[in-house]
């Protein structure tokens, strides 16, 4: 009863800020319909019952999953099978990524989404393999991210303008709510077993495989017709009566329902073949996972369907309305607020920081790594206004960004580059692509401007600013720690004194 009281608890501060906000602005600035109001707030304590569902049941079975299947895995003398089994369950995870499945219906262009999906999880397989084998070969994480962030650099310059927004984004919505405590896990499993500095390495394997589709895209891109310059669907105002609102959610409920499952079912089936072949796991911890399974599914159903049916059409109908109003100044502040609180419902984002907080001993405070997040995503969302405004390239934003975090991981401590990176993979999740999306392409409709090109890369930019301010914030640890030790070393050496003795002639 304890742990359901906490992570209710978790679950109001991160939920409660974001929907107070936008509750004052669908009320009393914007003046969204009272039934779409209503309905948003019937949403917002679905997604507290969700997110707080969600959050026991990850901790019981995805993180347990993910940790076995990567100990198991890396146990593996045989390098073949271990490329194999990685390649494997990277495409698994991500072509069943529903957040990826969002994305790839609103990019036009391409002959069916699935071609898109099918680049992705090919990308994230492929990388997911190198970030295995990174850890088996003992290769130093800020190489491996240097030489994968560099390669999008350079193949940014040659992506037609059309792909590039779409390529930047798959890399956070790969890494969904599901998939990430998953992969951390997975690193976590094959660290424990490989590496001599498990710690270090605990972290980096989500940063690696969201390296993987930006670069599946843009090689893809090289070769393919350009997409449709045409704008994403307009924003449209909803209307609906008292009596139609349990119907629309319901509606997305039972979609979910669907979907949750198609994201789970592989995990279960590459679980459940380990066990058989592999783990040989006790009974009684076979049921905890299977519980801890039904407690994610039930959690996860419950939390996208109030994204979906309480914040996605409410996002888009505030950026449009205020875009267009005489005062559309306000955006600016506005951004930064929505950006500082939409991270804390993220649920990624807390599995993360739990994990980070846990496997340094708390000497990275969970606490530090969340007001660190919140600042990079506040920013993120300012800076994708602005682009939306002056019409900017996204590659004038993603280009410097990147590179400022390349050379960061050659001076900050191995940990901060995996913990950096991680980050910003997180942060792009599904609170992001159901409501910051939204928003900026009604921003967008607003300005009158190309939302295929000024609308997507939102999630580019949220994916890259938090490990900036991360990374950041190891630089001045590691400053303020070498600072101490000299300090401490000059205080030692004057304490040492020296006796002569005088044995006479």
């Amino acid at each position: 009863m304890r742990l359901i009281l906490d992570k209710l608890k978790e679950s109001c501060l991160a939920v409660l800020p974001i929907s107070v906000i936008v509750a004052i602005l669908g009320f009393f600035v914007v003046k969204v319909d009272t039934s779409v109001m209503i309905k948003f707030l019937i949403c917002a304590v679905i997604m507290i019952i969700g997110l707080t569902i969600f959050s026991i049941g990850v901790d019981r079975s995805m993180i347990e999953i993910g940790e076995h299947i990567g100990s198991s895995t890396s146990k593996s003398k045989k390098i073949i099978i271990m490329t194999v089994i990685s390649l494997l369950v990277g495409f698994l995870i991500t072509v069943a990524e529903p957040d990826l499945k969002v994305l790839s219906t609103q990019f036009p262009g391409l002959s069916s989404p699935m071609v898109l999906t099918l680049i992705v999880a090919t990308g994230s397989g492929i990388f997911l393999t190198l970030a295995v084998l990174r850890v088996m070969f003992k290769v130093k994480l800020n190489i491996i991210l240097g030489i994968a962030y560099g390669t999008v650099c350079i193949l940014s310059f040659f992506v037609p303008k059309s792909y590039a927004p779409i390529a930047f984004d798959s890399s956070g919505i790969s890494t969904g709510s599901l998939s990430v405590p998953f992969l951390i896990a997975f690193g976590l499993g094959i660290s424990a077993v490989r590496s001599t500095n498990s710690q270090d390495d605990s972290f980096g394997l989500v940063s690696i495989v969201s390296a993987g589709p930006i670069i599946a895209i843009m090689i893809f891109s090289l070769f393919a017709k350009p997409a449709a310059s045409v704008a994403t669907d307009s924003v449209v105002i909803e209307t609906i009566s008292n009596s139609k609102i349990f119907e629309n959610i319901g509606v997305e409920f039972v979609a979910n329902l669907k979907d949750v499952a198609i994201v789970l079912i592989p995990i279960c089936v590459i679980f459940f073949a380990f066990q058989f072949f592999k783990l040989h796991l006790p009974t009684k911890e076979i049921v905890k996972i299977l519980i801890g399974l039904v407690f994610t599914y039930i959690g996860m159903v419950f939390f996208l369907s109030g994204i979906q049916a309480g914040f996605l059409p409410i996002g888009g109908e505030i950026g449009l309305v205020l875009g267009q109003s005489s005062y559309n100044w306000v955006l600016i502040p506005l951004s930064l607020i929505i950006g500082l609180f939409i991270v804390l419902a993220e649920p990624s984002v807390h599995v993360l920081n739990k994990q980070v907080e846990e496997l340094t001993g708390g000497v990275i405070k969970k606490s530090v790594m969340l007001v660190c997040m919140c600042i990079g995503v506040s920013l993120s969302v300012c800076l994708a206004v602005i682009r939306c405004y002056f019409e900017i390239n996204i590659l004038w934003f993603i280009v410097p960004m990147l590179i400022a975090c390349i050379v960061l991981g050659f001076f900050v401590p191995t940990i901060f580059c995996g913990i950096g990176f991680d980050s910003g993979g997180v942060a792009s999740g599904s609170m992001a692509a159901a409501f910051i999306l939204p928003f900026i392409n009604g921003v967008c409709q607003a300005f009158g401007v190309n939302s295929l090109y000024y609308g997507f890369g939102t999630l580019a930019i949220i994916g890259v600013m938090p490990t900036v301010v991360v990374e950041s914030l190891g630089l001045i640890f590691s400053i303020v720690s070498n600072r101490k030790q000299t300090a401490k070393y000059r205080k030692v050496k004057k304490s040492i004194k020296i006796i002569d003795f005088d044995y006479g002639e």
